[in-house]
This record gives C-alpha cells, structure tokens and sequence, in this order.
C-alpha cells in the first residue's frame, strides 16, 4: 500500500504473521465445519444452535464456533446475544441480498463478516470483538451496505471496503485496533459519518482510489497510545471527496493527509492536536480547503509540497507552537486569502513558491502580528503585509476574515446534508464556508418567528372575537 513507512510495513507484518500463525493452529472443532442457512430455508446441520419460525428471522440461541454461512435472501439474522466464531471467517454473505445481521458478537476470526457480491445488507447493533484480522471484509462489487451501531474494538482491520458502493458507515464505535479503522480501496459514494473512531498504528479513515465519498460529522480520539496515529484522515489518489464537520484530536504525525489527490472539499472540520501537520498536501491540486478550524499544532497548520491551484480560503488558524501556520514548498498558484492567522512567530514560510494569491484583489488575510494601519476605517491595512520578496498580502485585514462570497446553494454538499438526521452538519459547514449563508440562516429564521406570531395573533384575535360575539348572545337573552 502506498505511503506506509518501511517500520509501519514491517510491524503490520509481524502483527499478520501472529495472527495467521495463531488461526494455523486451531484445535478441532465439535461442531460441524460451517452451519449453513440454505437458500430454500432449511438450517444444516438441523443440530446448530439455531432456528426460525417462518424462514425470514433465524434466531441464535447458542454460540457458534465455526463459520455462519447464509445463503438464503430476505433475512434476518439475530444473534440474540450470542457469539460466533471461525477460525476464516464469523458469518459469510456471499451473492445474497437484503441481509440483516443484528446483536450478535463475532470474534476469534481471520474475517469477522464478509460480504462479497451482495447488496442491500445491514449490519446493526452487533460486536466485532478481538482477535479478527478484518472486522468487516466488504469486496466484489458489493452495492447498498449499511453498517451502524456497532462497537469495533482490538482487531488488525475495522471495517474493510473494496471495489465497492453507495455503502453507509454511521454511528458506531471503532476502536482501538492495530492498524486501520476504516479504509475504502477502489470504491465509491461511501458516507462515512457520525461515528467515534480512536487512533491506531496507521490510518484512522484512508482512501485509496477512491472518488465521490464523505466523510462527515466523525469524533476521532486517540488510541492507547497517544501520537501514535500516522494518519488520521489518508487520501491517495483520490478524488472529489468531502471531508466535513469533522473534529479530529487524534495527534499523531498528520490529521488530514492528500497525495496525489484532487478536487476534494476539506471543509468545517475543527482540528485541535499537537501533530507535526494539521492539514498536508502532497502533489494534490484542485482541492478547496474552508471554514477549517486549526488550533494547538505542533508544527505546521497547513503545508504544501508540490501543489498547485488549490483553494485555502476562510479559515482560522491560532496557536502554533514550533513554525509557521502556513508551509508552501514547490507549489504555485494556490489562492490563500480570508484566513485568520494568529501566531506571533513566522505565519508563512514559502520556498520556490510562484504565483501564490494572498488576497482576491479586495480583500487579504488577517494577521495578528501586522503592524500597519487603517486611515481611512475601512477594514483595509493601508499597506501590503510582506511575506517574502515574492509574497505578500496587498489588502491585509484589519479585524476577523469573512468567509468567501458564495451563497449556500453553490456549496456542492448542500444536498446530501439536507438529507442528513444531524441537520447540525450544514448549519456549522455554511456558518464557516460562508458568512453570507450565515446571514440567509439568520434571515430565514427570523422569518419563521414572525410567521408563527403571526399565526399566533390571528388565532388569539379569533378566539377574543368569538368570546366578544358569545357574551353579547348572552346579554341579548
């Protein structure tokens, strides 16, 4: 896999080699090989400790340990508390659809659930325990899973989606394990959103060639080991994502890490960790980075290294402790403007940098150790903020930015939030992306508030004028 540290390879080795080595040595098992539920209803063996009253919901009341093999389509499986365990695999979905899997704990597995060529599968409420290599193994193409509600604790791999789509990943509680919590290889239009993910040896949440994803609305902590995350938030070779209203205090080497990637949104995520890099861009171009909030860092906020016509606009940046809220190496053309940078060191340090923009012609960035000043009271410095020779702020900000010009129906995640449960997603985005969404918010809700006093007046003028009508009915008699 692309981007790992040589020590990284070599531990995930060792850890995989102990894995299988303990899965070789599995005693004989009492029960059968695998119990089957078959594709005309029937339990084999007759004996497993399972059972059904109308071939729909096949109810566990024992554990199994061996392979739980489901062959029939639209049902439920309800492990009722109970466990099952295999030494290759827990429970296996292979070419089946509508599939529920719910309150069951699976563990002591190379894979934990596999599903393979399925769609319109649901993992609920279970508990992938230890010892699983793969938690949750997702591949040929598999349409329509969703995972939610689970506790994911101590495996190598949380939950595992390859050459996949339109699967959802929401609500549940991944972590600690090994290496990675969730990592999406090759698929496509996975929303990964609402969950509490802790840190591992590697990748909290990676893509790798992977487009038209989310990643949205998640709490990310630390593992056992605190700074012991390589990546929180991994994007290789990907492109058109959505990284949002996510907040990350993971620690570890970087919080949100691109290479090779472009055209993605990283946008309303609050950062606060001591990591080396908050946000870093590798040979990626095109990406929108808004309305982020970075504070605490180690070193860097946001460092690019060969990349160029990227978007770093509304946002804020304070209390970076060693260097420069902005690194630029090799990367030109970038737009960096409306941003609140806060340090009273070095904000920016550019090297063979061109054709950066630190202003849009109007309006710049807020620095907090610019000394200029603002004769006319127009907001405006009066003088350009010097970076370098090559760099420098014409239109510096006298107060706190705005965010950018944009009205709230061009931001492109607009409509999947709105479909959201947690509406929260899009007032926090728009309210940081931009401040004329702010104003529409504003404005909208003032005038539902008018609209229902005045429902409320009507209707009290209403019953004032019937109890008016009926007391002059009662003195006419």
């Amino acid at each position: 896999m692309k981007g790992k540290p040589i020590l990284g390879i070599v531990l995930m080795l060792l850890v995989a080699s102990i894995f299988a080595s303990r899965f070789i040595i599995q005693p004989a098992r009492a029960q059968a090989d695998s119990v089957f539920v078959r594709a005309d209803g029937s339990i084999d063996p007759s004996t497993a400790p399972i059972f059904t009253k109308d071939n729909i919901t096949y109810t566990l009341n024992g554990s199994i340990d061996v392979p739980l093999m489901v062959e029939r389509n639209d049902t439920v499986i309800d492990g009722a508390g109970h466990s099952v365990s295999g030494s290759e695999t827990g429970i296996d979905l292979t070419e089946i659809n509508n599939v529920t899997i719910q309150n069951v704990t699976i563990g002591d597995c190379f894979y934990g659930i596999v599903i393979n060529s399925s769609s319109n599968i649901s993992i609920d409420e279970s508990y992938i325990d230890n010892r699983c290599y793969y938690s949750i193994y997702i591949n040929g193409s598999s349409v329509g899973v969703n995972i939610s509600g689970n506790t994911f604790t101590l495996s190598v791999m949380g939950i595992w989606i390859d050459s996949s789509s339109n699967c959802v990943i929401r609500s549940n509680n991944i972590g600690p394990l090994w290496d990675e919590d969730v990592t999406l290889v090759d698929s496509s239009n996975i929303t990964v959103s609402a969950n509490n993910l802790k840190g591992c040896n590697f990748y909290v949440v990676e893509l790798e060639s992977s487009s038209n994803n989310t990643v949205a609305g998640n709490y990310v902590t630390e593992g056992y080991y605190a700074d012991s995350t390589v990546y929180d938030i991994y994007l290789d070779d990907s492109s058109n994502n959505s990284i949002i209203n996510n907040n990350i205090a993971a620690g570890g080497f970087c919080e949100i890490y691109l290479v090779a990637s472009i055209d993605n949104m990283i946008s309303g995520n609050y950062i606060n960790a001591l990591s080396r890099y908050s946000i870093f861009l590798n040979s990626s171009s095109g990406n929108i980075i808004s309305g982020n909030i970075m504070v605490e860092g180690y070193v860097y906020g946001v460092a690019l290294d060969g990349s160029s016509n990227n978007n770093i606009v509304g946002n804020n940046m304070t209390s970076f402790n060693s260097y420069s809220l902005i690194l630029v190496l090799e990367s030109d053309d970038n737009d960096i403007f409306h941003n609140n940078f806060v340090n009273d060191s070095l904000p920016v340090f550019c090297l063979g940098s061109y054709g950066n923009a630190w202003d849009d012609g109007k309006r710049g960035n807020y620095w907090s150790n610019y000394n200029g000043t603002d004769k006319n009271h127009d907001g405006i410095g009066d003088t350009p903020y010097v970076i370098d020779a090559n760099d420098r702020d014409n239109f510096p900000i006298m107060g706190a930015a705005r965010g950018p010009e944009v009205s709230i129906w061009d931001f492109p995640n607009v409509a999947w939030i709105i479909f959201e449960p947690t509406v929260i997603v899009l007032l926090s985005v728009l309210v940081w992306y931009s401040a004329e969404a702010a104003l529409v918010i504003v404005v909208a809700s003032l005038v539902a508030i008018l609209v229902v006093l005045m429902m409320d007046r009507r209707q009290n003028d209403k019953i004032r004028k019937e109890k008016e009508r009926t007391d002059w009915e009662s003195k006419k008699w």
